[in-house]
């Protein structure tokens, strides 16, 4: 029989083949045994039959072509004539990295965009793409480095993915979260805790690694994210048309309630306003509408004198973070024009 010690479905060198063998016959005894190579089981194609041993090893040097199959065939003879071969299972080459297909995105959006900000001191996400047409994805890894350790390193002309990677392997820079975690090898996204909280109002970069089945490795550096814990705030809200925040009691229109608010935000900045209207007993008339940037608003709505409203506004940013949601005060229409008694 065929025997390789030890076994291996993969090899990276393409230079040469090994293989390990032992044939014996406790009858008539072994008379003829050789071995070949070839790109098919039983095939001598790429290195002919030749003598051997019944039991030894044998390294070839020779050419082999990446993302080709090599098997080990042996054919042996006892005293008696009987005559039979047999082959390994073969062992795949692969002399290449992984390939990267997409840039590692910050954090996990629906519509597949890259994410500038963060709400979370305790957890990364990402996505990335990576291909091996060969000996196939085994893993992935990730870690991060923050923007201070990664000017560090550019500085010391460590400016690429796999510098990086290297350094966070070898412990020489630090990182919230080091290699280690392996994620199957079909994701495309992944959620990770990170083993040093994150800073607010810090930079940090993801370092994404891909193995294939023979062990070589490829890395990948997102574009960077910002850690933004800090909700918006909003400071003002009238109801009416009260551009000065003034606030008015009573509004005229029988058709339309409105809002203005004032919100800000000083790192990720405002993505959008919601707001929503309230009867005067609290209860929901029209729940949160997304009014994109809009500080000003109006709904249409059928309204009868003495009626009162309520408007609320809330704010959320780049990072995810809403703000508390801020009440205006009470507001009752009044559609009766003045009545003139006399003249």
């Amino acid at each position: 029989h065929t025997d390789a010690d030890p076994e291996i479905d993969y090899q990276t060198w393409n230079t040469k083949y090994s293989g390990t063998w032992r044939c014996f016959d406790y009858e008539s005894g072994i008379i003829m045994n050789r071995f070949g190579l070839g790109t098919y089981a039983g095939g001598d194609d790429k290195s002919a039959f030749e003598t051997c041993s019944s039991e030894g090893s044998k390294t070839i040097n020779l050419e082999l072509t990446d993302g080709r199959m090599y098997f080990l065939s042996i054919e042996v003879a006892n005293a008696a004539g009987w005559q039979v071969s047999h082959q390994s299972d073969g062992v795949f080459v692969d002399s290449t990295p992984p390939e990267v297909r997409l840039d590692v995105r910050d954090g996990i959006d629906v519509y597949g965009r890259d994410m500038e900000w963060f709400a979370n001191t305790t957890h990364v996400a990402g996505t990335w793409w990576f291909l091996d047409g060969q000996s196939d994805l085994r893993y992935h890894e990730v870690s991060t480095v923050s923007q201070t350790e990664y000017e560090s390193l550019v500085a010391n002309g460590k400016n690429d993915a796999e510098s990086v990677a290297a350094a966070i392997q070898a412990g020489t820079t630090s990182t919230n979260l080091m290699f280690g975690q392996k994620y199957d090898s079909r994701a495309r996204s992944f959620v990770a805790e990170v083993d040093n909280e994150l800073l607010d109002k810090t930079k940090y970069y993801l370092v994404a690694r891909a193995t294939n089945g023979v062990g070589l490795t490829v890395s990948a550096l997102s574009d960077g994210f910002t850690v933004d814990v800090s909700p918006p705030e909003c400071t003002k809200i009238t109801n009416g048309l009260g551009k000065d925040f003034a606030h008015e009691p009573y509004f005229f229109t029988l058709s339309t309630i409105s809002g203005w608010w004032n919100c800000s935000d000083g790192e990720s900045g405002i993505q959008y306003f919601e707001w929503r209207i309230y009867t005067g007993a609290k209860n929901v008339l029209v729940d949160w509408m997304n009014v994109g940037l809009s500080s000003s608003v109006s709904k249409s709505l059928v309204v009868k004198p003495g009626d009162k409203f309520y408007v609320e506004v809330r704010a959320t940013n780049f990072a995810g973070s809403q703000s508390t949601p801020l009440l205006s005060d009470l507001m009752t229409i009044d559609g009766d024009p003045p009545i003139l008694d006399y003249l």
